[in-house]
């Protein structure tokens, strides 16, 4: 095996890897989303350490992914920061077919995470606007002795 057919196949395999992590990823926001609508805070808190727990994972596979992109660069005489998913599957012609096909799978599995992303960005603004009108309306506004404006909470018995 070549090392530019070695590239590729770590490419491919890199490929599948962040995929899978975004379907991942998508799942956690699925929960997060689910926690927020109808879950307890503690649904919340566990939804949130989730997606933490697998957005860390995100350094090791860039660092991969820069690795094998300056391996198909050496392979091609390039740099490797120049190259792209695309330019990867035009370089390899027909044999590209695999992460071309790799590469649609991986744009799609990112839009459904920037969608659900953006959904649970949504509701929470939602609950974060709502809680603060809750406590807005819980609380009195009234001047203390020395004329500076305090709150206070309602008394319910009054």
């Amino acid at each position: 095996m070549t090392s530019l057919e070695n590239a590729v196949s770590q490419l491919e395999a890199y490929l599948l890897e962040e995929c899978s992590a975004q379907q991942r990823v998508e799942a956690c926001l699925r929960r997060q989303e689910e926690a927020l609508l109808r879950g307890t805070p503690a649904d919340v808190v566990e939804s949130v350490r989730a997606l933490e727990t697998e957005l860390a994972t995100a350094g090791k596979r860039t660092a991969r992914r820069q690795l094998v992109l300056r391996r198909l660069g050496a392979a091609w005489r390039v740099s490797g920061r120049s190259l792209t998913l695309s330019s990867i599957v035009e370089r390899l012609g027909p044999a590209g077919g695999r992460v071309a096909a790799l590469r649609g799978e991986l744009r799609r599995a990112l839009a459904s995470v920037t969608k659900h992303g953006r959904r649970v960005a949504a509701q929470a603004r939602y609950q974060h606007k709502l809680i603060g009108e809750l406590v807005q309306g819980v609380l009195v506004e009234h001047c203390g002795a020395d004329g500076t404006r305090r709150g206070g909470l309602v008394d319910a018995e009054a």
